[in-house]
């Protein structure tokens, strides 16, 4: 748990970067984010 933790926290860590590289386009960010929420549901999934 605490590993899955850390990477989510990466993947956040790496959209709020990406993000701030490309402020123009708020599509990096939403993206990002979406990885970010796909990743945490499917280690969840897999996880239970």
């Amino acid at each position: 748990m605490g590993i899955a933790l850390l990477v989510i926290a990466g993947l956040l860590l790496g959209g709020v970067i990406s993000f701030a590289r490309h402020r123009r386009w708020v599509a990096t960010g939403v993206i990002a984010a979406a990885d970010v929420i796909a990743f945490a549901g499917a280690y969840f999934w897999l996880a239970t």
